[in-house]
C-alpha cells in the first residue's frame, strides 16, 4: 500500500452543500436544534455526451435532452417530511435565477430518501453557458429549507458539464463525423434531430431519413466488429471508405442481426491500419431514438472491474462532522454526530486489458473538486443497503479519485505498477482499493434499525467505462446491525400509539427494545413480549385490511377499541397467515369515527422489523390476481404496501418487493404492448404463464422505457389466442406508489383534412413493429402507400394527393 493511497482524499457526486447555519438560527429563535431540516443529499446528471471534445454537452435522450437527478434528504430526522423541490437556471454570465421545474410534493420517511427525484432537461441550442441549482421546500413553506450560494460552484459543485457548455451533437452530417478512437469502445447518441444529406446512400438498403456520422482509424489490421445493440430502435449500419458524402464505396452494411426478431444491426470485417472507416447508423423507415454504437477488434483486451466481496470486512463507527469538514461541503455528511457504516472496497480489474484513464486534467470524465484539491471521477461506484425484503433503506455514491495500482492480486500480474494519480488506471491483475475510514467511504445509518442488511456495491454503475462485459459488477455483502436500545421507543405504551392516517400506508419499525406494559392482553393468545401500539379512526364505513408482510419475524396481530390497555375489546386477531408464512392479517368492518387499537407483537418474543400495512391491494398474491380483458384498455392501482409471496421471481431480474398480480387472456393473436406509462415511481413490469407462483415461465419483461426516457416500464410481445398470461407490477429496488397498467394489441386509423386539401392519416400500434400504410379507391384493390416501425405508439403520413375517394387501412408486416 503506498504512501500515495494511503494519503489520498476523496469526495462526493455533485454533492449539494449541506446547511450550516439552520441548526444555530434555530435556537436564536427559542426552537429546538434537533428541528427536521430537509436538504439535497446529491445531484448528478446523466444521458449526456461530449460529441466533439469541445467541452460543450449535448443530451441522448430524443430532442437532446439530459437527465438531472437529485435526493432529498432530512438533517436531525425525527419523522416524516412531505418536500417538493425547485430547480432554477442562469446564464453563466447572469446572476438572475429563473424556475425551470416545480416539483410534486413527495414524502421522505425517516432519515433518507431512497428514490432519486429527475428531471429531463433539454440543452441550449449553439453553444450555451448555463449554471443550474435546486432548493427544496416542505409542504406549506414559503422558504427553501436551505438556499444555497448563487454560484455554480457551490450549487452543483465542480461539475464539468454543470459548468454547463451545451449543445447539438454535430454528425447529423458526413464532414462533421463524430471520431471513434481505439481497439474498442462505445458512443451514445441520438438520431431525432438528424437528417439525410443530398447524395447520401440509402444505408443497408433503407431509405432511412435519420443518419448520423462516425469516423474511425483503424489502429491495426485484426478484424473488427461493429454493432448497435443497447439501441432502442430498429438501427441500419454501414461501413464505408471515401472522402465525400456522393462518392463512397460500400465496405460492409447490416440491418437486422436476427430479421424481424433481433432488429439491431451488427457487421464485420477485415480494416486496413491507417485507413479511416465512415460508419453511418441510422433508422429503419426514419426510425429514431438513442443510439449505442459499439466496436471491438477481435483478439483486442479489454478491462473488466469486480468489487472483491471478501476485502469488504464492514464495521461500524460513530463520526462528528463540523461546518468546515470536505465531507460536510462535498455533501457526503451533514454536520452532526453520525452512526456510519464503513468498509473497504477493492476493485480488482479481471480483464486482459488495462483499465486506461489518464490524466484526469484532459479526461472529462473527472471534475475538479476544491475543497479536496483534486479530480473526481463521479459515479464511479454506487454503494447502497438493502433490507431483508430487498428495499434500498440507505445510500451513498463513491466518486473515484485516484484510480491506481494498489494491490498486485494475480500471481501472473505484472510486477511494476503503471498507474497513479496523475496517469489513472488499473493494470490487468492489479486492482485498486479504497479503505475504511477515507473521507466518504462510508454509508449513514443513523437510525436505521437492528437487524440483518446487504451491502450492495455496483462498479461502474452507468457504463462510463468501456468493459468487455459488465454482467458481474454488482457485489453484496451480508451486514448485521446490533441492537442500540438506548433511546426509548415512542409507541411503546397504549397511552402513546403512532397515528396511522392512510390508507394506503405502510410503517416500518423494530421492535426488540420495547415491551408488555402492565394490563396488557395476551394478543391471539400468545404472551409474545414485544408490542407496539398505533391507532387508526376510519373517516368512512369499510371493509379494513391490516397485514404485517413483509415483515422479517413471526408476527402477532391484534385489533381492539377501547380506552385502557385494560378494558379492551377485541375486534380481530391472527398469528399466521399460513402454515409457511408466519406474518399475520386481518380483515373488519371498520366503522367511521371509532377508533381501532391496533398491536403488533412477536410470536413467543419474536423480535425484529415490523411492517404494519393498512388496506394493502387486494391482489397483492398470484392467486388473487385481477381479471384484466380485451384488445385495449388501462387500469389503476397501488403497490403501497404490498409484498412478495414465497418463491416468487425477481421481476425484470430486480428483487423489487411490492408486486401486484393481473391476469390477461389473448382474444386474438397477434403483438401486444404492455406498459406502465403514468405511474408515479420506478416500475418493473414482467409477464409469465403457468398457474402457481413457483412455475411460472417468463415470456418478456422490463425495467425501463429507454426509448422515452421514463423509469416506468414497457414491453411487447407475440400473444396467442386464448392464452392466459400473468402479469406482475412491481418496483425497481422496493419502490412503490401508484401506477397505471395500460394495454393495447390493435392499430388504428383515423383521418383528418387539412388546409390545403391532404388528408393527415395517423395510425396508432404496438411500438418496434412495422405497419404497413394501405389505401384503396373500391376496398378491392389495395396498394402500400407507407411503412412505418411503430415508435411512441403512433405514427403520421400526409398524403398530398388524395382524389375523391380514399379508404386507408392498416396490416402488420414482417
Amino acid at each position: 500500500m503506498t504512501d500515495t493511497f494511503m494519503n489520498r482524499l476523496h469526495g462526493s457526486v455533485i454533492r449539494l452543500p449541506r446547511p450550516i447555519v439552520i441548526c444555530l438560527l434555530f435556537c436564536l429563535l427559542g426552537f429546538s436544534c434537533f428541528s427536521q431540516v430537509a436538504t439535497i443529499d446529491d445531484a448528478w446528471w446523466s444521458y449526456q455526451q461530449d460529441c466533439n471534445g469541445d467541452g460543450c454537452q449535448a443530451g441522448t435522450l430524443a430532442g437532446d435532452f439530459a437527465r438531472l437527478y437529485w435526493n432529498p434528504d432530512v438533517v436531525n430526522c425525527n419523522g416524516t417530511l412531505t418536500v417538493y423541490e425547485i430547480v432554477y437556471f442562469k446564464s453563466c454570465a447572469s446572476s438572475s435565477w429563473t424556475a425551470l421545474y416545480t416539483n410534486a410534493p413527495h414524502t421522505i420517511i425517516g432519515c433518507r430518501s431512497s428514490d432519486s427525484q429527475s428531471l429531463d432537461v433539454q440543452m441550449a441550442s449553439g453553444c450555451a453557458c448555463r449554471d443550474y441549482k435546486i432548493e427544496i421546500y416542505r409542504t406549506g413553506h414559503l422558504q427553501p429549507d436551505y438556499v444555497r450560494s448563487g454560484t455554480n460552484d457551490v450549487d452543483l459543485l465542480h461539475h464539468q458539464e454543470q459548468l454547463l457548455a451545451e449543445d447539438v451533437c454535430p454528425n447529423d452530417d458526413f464532414e462533421a463525423c463524430v471520431a471513434l478512437a481505439g481497439s474498442f469502445g462505445s458512443r451514445a447518441a441520438h438520431n431525432f434531430d438528424a437528417t439525410k444529406q443530398p447524395g447520401e446512400p440509402n444505408h443497408a438498403g433503407d431509405p432511412g431519413g435519420k443518419s448520423l456520422w462516425f469516423c474511425w482509424t483503424a489502429p491495426t489490421n485484426t478484424p473488427v466488429t461493429f454493432d448497435t445493440i443497447g439501441s432502442t430502435f430498429d438501427t441500419l449500419l454501414a461501413v464505408y471508405t471515401g472522402n465525400t458524402v456522393s462518392n463512397l464505396s460500400l465496405v460492409a452494411s447490416n440491418d437486422d442481426i436476427v430479421p424481424g426478431q433481433f432488429v439491431q444491426s451488427r457487421l464485420t470485417f477485415p480494416p486496413v491500419q491507417g485507413t479511416t472507416y465512415h460508419i453511418a447508423v441510422d433508422g429503419y423507415g426514419g426510425a429514431s431514438g438513442i443510439i449505442a454504437l459499439n466496436w471491438n477488434q477481435s483478439g483486442a483486451p479489454a478491462p473488466d472491474l469486480i468489487i472483491w466481496g471478501p476485502a469488504a470486512s464492514p464495521s461500524f463507527i460513530t463520526r462528528t462532522f463540523s461546518s468546515n469538514d470536505c465531507e460536510v461541503v462535498e455533501g457526503c455528511a451533514t454536520v452532526g454526530t453520525h452512526r456510519l457504516l464503513t468498509f473497504t472496497t477493492e476493485t480488482r480489474n479481471i480483464g486482459g486489458g488495462d483499465l486506461v484513464l489518464g490524466n484526469p486534467a484532459t479526461n472529462s470524465l473527472f471534475e475538479w473538486a476544491s475543497c479536496h484539491g483534486h479530480y473526481h471521477f463521479e459515479q464511479f461506484a454506487d454503494y447502497t443497503l438493502l433490507d431483508t425484503n430487498g428495499n434500498v433503506v440507505a445510500a451513498g455514491h463513491k466518486v473515484g479519485f485516484c484510480l491506481e495500482d494498489v494491490r498486485a492480486w494475480s500471481p501472473t500480474a505484472n510486477p511494476a505498477t503503471r498507474y497513479n494519480c496523475n496517469n489513472q488506471g488499473i493494470q490487468a491483475g492489479w486492482s485498486d482499493v479504497y479503505a475504511a475510514g477515507l473521507p466518504c467511504q462510508y454509508i449513514d445509518i443513523t437510525g436505521l434499525d437492528p437487524g440483518n442488511y446487504t451491502l450492495r456495491m455496483i462498479v461502474n454503475p452507468a457504463g462510463l467505462i468501456a468493459e468487455s462485459t459488465t454482467n458481474n459488477n454488482v457485489t453484496e455483502v451480508p451486514v448485521t446491525i446490533s441492537v442500540d436500545c438506548t433511546a426509548p421507543v415512542s409507541n411503546d405504551n397504549f397511552s402513546s400509539p403512532t397515528l396511522l392516517s392512510g390508507p394506503p400506508l405502510s410503517h416500518s419499525q423494530y421492535n426488540s427494545c420495547s415491551s408488555k406494559e402492565p394490563g396488557e392482553p395476551n394478543h391471539e393468545g400468545n404472551s409474545g413480549g414485544h408490542s407496539v401500539w398505533f391507532t387508526w379512526t376510519p373517516a368512512s364505513n369499510q371493509t379494513a385490511i391490516v397485514t404485517t408482510r413483509r415483515s422479517d419475524f413471526d408476527t402477532l396481530l391484534a385489533v381492539y377499541t377501547g380506552n385502557t390497555v385494560s378494558t379492551l375489546s377485541l375486534v380481530a386477531s391472527n398469528d399466521d397467515l399460513s402454515s409457511v408464512i408466519h406474518q399475520s392479517a386481518v380483515s373488519f368492518d371498520a366503522a367511521a369515527g371509532t377508533v381501532y387499537r391496533i398491536a403488533v407483537d412477536g410470536f413467543n418474543g419474536a423480535v425484529g422489523t415490523v411492517l404494519l400495512n393498512l388496506n394493502p391491494p387486494a391482489n397483492d398474491d398470484f392467486a388473487a390476481a385481477f381479471v384484466i380483458a380485451g384488445h385495449a384498455g388501462s387500469t389503476k392501482n397501488y403497490t403501497i404496501g404490498a409484498s412478495k409471496e414465497p418463491g416468487e421471481p425477481a421481476h425484470a431480474f430486480d428483487v423489487g418487493g411490492h408486486s401486484v398480480w393481473y391476469r390477461w387472456t389473448a382474444p386474438m393473436s397477434g403483438p401486444v404492448e404492455f406498459n406502465t406509462a403514468g405511474s408515479t415511481f420506478d416500475t418493473t413490469l414482467a409477464i409469465y404463464t403457468g398457474t402457481n407462483v413457483t412455475g411460472l415461465s417468463l415470456v418478456a419483461a422490463n425495467d425501463d422505457d429507454t426509448a422515452a426516457g421514463l423509469h416506468t416500464s414497457r414491453l411487447s410481445f407475440d400473444a396467442e389466442a386464448g392464452v392466459t398470461y400473468q402479469i406482475a407490477v412491481d418496483g425497481y429496488g422496493g419502490d412503490f406508489g401508484n401506477f397505471n397498467l395500460n394495454w393495447n394489441m390493435v392499430s388504428q386509423v383515423s383521418i383528418a383534412g387539412t388546409t390545403n386539401g391532404a388528408f393527415e392519416i395517423d395510425f396508432s400500434g404496438v411500438n418496434g413493429r412495422r405497419y404497413a400504410l394501405l389505401v384503396s379507391t373500391d376496398l378491392v384493390t389495395w396498394f402500400t402507400q407507407v411503412v412505418r416501425t411503430m415508435s411512441d405508439n403512433s405514427q403520421q403520413f400526409i398524403d398530398g394527393s388524395p382524389g375523391l375517394l380514399r379508404f386507408y387501412r392498416t396490416i402488420l408486416v414482417p
